[in-house]
């Protein structure tokens, strides 16, 4: 179904270029227009941009970004954009299509580009099925860089920066967002630093390899149940690799993610006499959230707590 979408991609695009603006013409807005592909990054973009800027994420609240397949809308939508910011490396294999049909005048904005990422094959944590098959083949590395506060103030600058190459009139304005943006972050940072410093135990086991990036930042090991795709299923192997491993650390909690079947997680939890928590992966806020106003701090600061339960930290 994707390589027959791609096939379409350039179709798709010149029927909409030739049709342009005719019928219903576009509205003029002042903003600048970004288009976001996971919501961390509309996060940073909202909170940099502020009110010059005027940002679309391409994932609806409560939906996975993972897999996510473009519809005419999106196209159109990134085909008037002037600003799209994305995570490459494989995460979103029908944008990075899409995007090689996008006008050159359009800049593309790949965040990772500047970051240490952590390669799909050492994604998975110190323990697992090194022979079981995941959909992180199909990955050049670990996409969850948002779950590092440190290099989400790295991802801040380049927002910061390319905003203020494009907009060059508000660079200031995009420097003191980004400045008062990077402090809060510096707090999430310390606040994790300390909150996870004595806990009885680094180990923790979690629904899919999220959080390589996390457990890289704050000296935690994390045990994933599947690889860098949550629609992965784990084999009957790895389950019982799982099992003994929760039993060996003496695992408390078993954690699953908001967007994900839990129902893995606590057959395991069931087995060693667990219970089981959300970490979430923020890769989506679920409506809830979205109506709660919730953002990514917040939503960290609650990974956080849970955290600190599971790892018995003091």
């Amino acid at each position: 179904m994707r390589k027959f979408i791609a096939l379409l991609l350039p179709i798709i695009f010149a029927l909409m270029v030739s049709c342009g603006s005719q019928g219903n013409s576009p509205v003029e807005h002042t903003g600048v227009k970004v288009v976001t592909s996971v919501y961390p990054l509309y996060e940073l973009v909202h909170q940099v941009g502020g009110n010059r800027v005027e940002v679309t994420n391409l994932v609806p609240a409560g939906s996975e970004p993972h897999d996510m397949e473009l519809t005419p809308g999106d196209i159109n939508t990134l085909m008037s954009a002037k600003l799209i910011v994305y995570i490459g490396g494989g995460f979103q294999p029908a944008l990075e299509e899409a995007l090689q049909n996008i006008d050159s005048e359009v800049v593309k904005l790949d965040v990772t580009k500047g970051l240490q990422t952590i390669p799909a094959s050492q994604s998975e944590g110190t323990e697992h099925d090194h022979s079981e098959e995941h959909a992180s083949e199909e990955l050049a590395f670990d996409p969850h860089v948002w779950l590092d506060p440190v290099l989400m103030k790295q991802i801040t600058y380049e927002i910061r920066d390319t905003l203020s190459q494009i907009d060059q009139r508000n660079k200031a304005y995009y420097e003191e967002n980004a400045s008062n943006y990077a402090k809060q972050l510096d707090q999430l940072n310390s606040e994790f630093e300390r909150g996870l410093s004595n806990c009885r135990t680094r180990y923790f086991i979690t629904s899919h390899a999220a959080f390589g990036y996390l457990a890289r930042r704050y000296n935690l090991i994390q045990v994933p149940i599947t690889g860098l795709s949550p629609e992965s299923e784990p084999s009957p192997k790895r389950m019982q690799e799982v099992v003994e491993l929760a039993r060996k650390h003496q695992a408390k909690v078993i954690y699953f993610e908001t967007l994900v079947d839990p129902r893995v997680a606590e057959t395991i939890a069931n087995e060693v006499g667990a219970k089981t928590m959300v970490l979430n992966p923020i890769e989506s806020l679920t409506p809830e959230q979205e109506k709660a106003g919730k953002d990514y701090i917040e939503l960290m600061k609650e990974n956080l707590q849970v955290l600190r339960e599971g790892l018995e930290c003091k």
